[in-house]
């Protein structure tokens, strides 16, 4: 049986549970190698939409192509929080594989992957109540073992799985002794980025599958190519306006230019200081797209 994770809307085209994640790993991967954290990263793509292999949602999607009337609401059939609570059971229960680094872990990836089709979630509430915990930990998943068995069986078996998680672990030990920044602000921007790269990943494996496309196919650098191009028409045409010899619009035109020169200085954290209605959208997106 293939497990579905989408249904292409213009040929109902079926992309299955195995295909998304295999390849949310993969994108989030890419993300998560810049920081030295690929398979932290890669671990929240690959386990975010382990709650499909339920029965509860194949039953949903189906109806919910076939006779929308019908269907459930959407959001209602509970998919993100089976990868959290297998990484929960796994690694953060003191009888099982556990060690400071692989609970820290279960955390982070996990609270991620509970909050992908929402906000990132506090671990605690001011009235020191946790959402995670109630997910992760409290709340009954009625086919849990029968999905996550689905999963070793059709996605990654289980030595391979403990092999990906420990390659996640030794990244997260280097990542929090690799500078004296407080562990605590290294773990809140730890969680911020997991959770940014699981999204975009997310989105980015769904929209390549809706338009038809590979991730191969796709050229970031002319994609940005084409971006500036256009950009550039825009800023142009700010030229042939009649007031563009204003003293206001003079300056527009200087500190954007400034941008784009800036961009070829060396990476790092730079601020843009220009006032309100001076132009820093539009000319930041020179700086960003050098």
């Amino acid at each position: 049986m293939d497990f579905i994770a989408h249904i292409r809307e213009r040929d109902k085209r079926v992309q299955t549970v195995k295909e998304h994640l295999l390849g949310t790993k993969d994108l989030a991967g890419v993300h998560g190698e810049k920081l030295g954290i690929k398979h932290i990263v890669g671990l929240a793509g690959l386990l975010h939409d382990l709650g499909k292999f339920s029965m509860e949602f194949q039953n949903y999607i189906r109806l919910a192509v076939e006779n929308p009337e019908r269907a459930p609401r959407r959001g209602t059939v509970d998919h993100s929080t089976a990868g959290a609570k297998l990484l929960y059971e796994m690694f953060h229960d003191p009888a099982k594989d556990f060690s400071l680094y692989t609970a820290t872990l279960a955390e982070v990836v996990g609270n991620a992957i509970i909050s992908h089709h929402s906000y990132l979630r506090d671990f605690l509430s001011p009235v020191l109540s946790s959402d995670y915990l109630r997910r992760v930990h409290e709340k009954e998943l009625s086919e849990f073992e029968l999905l996550v068995q689905r999963f070793f069986t059709t996605v990654m078996d289980q030595g391979q799985f403990r092999a990906y998680v420990n390659a996640a672990t030794e990244e997260l030990k280097k990542y929090l002794s690799a500078s004296e920044t407080g562990l605590t602000i290294r773990l809140f921007f730890l969680s911020k980025f997991v959770f940014g790269a699981l999204i975009d990943a997310d989105r980015t494996n769904t929209r390549l599958f809706e338009e038809g496309y590979s991730l191969e196919e796709l050229d970031v650098g002319d994609l940005f190519g084409a971006y500036y191009l256009k950009l550039m028409d825009k800023l142009n045409s700010f030229q042939n306006r009649a007031d563009a010899s204003t003293p206001i619009n003079r300056w527009r035109s200087e500190m954007s230019s400034q941008c784009e020169k800036f961009a070829y200085q060396p990476s790092g954290i730079y601020t843009l200081s220009i006032p309100t209605g001076g132009g820093k959208t539009l000319a930041s997106l020179r700086y960003a797209s050098v």
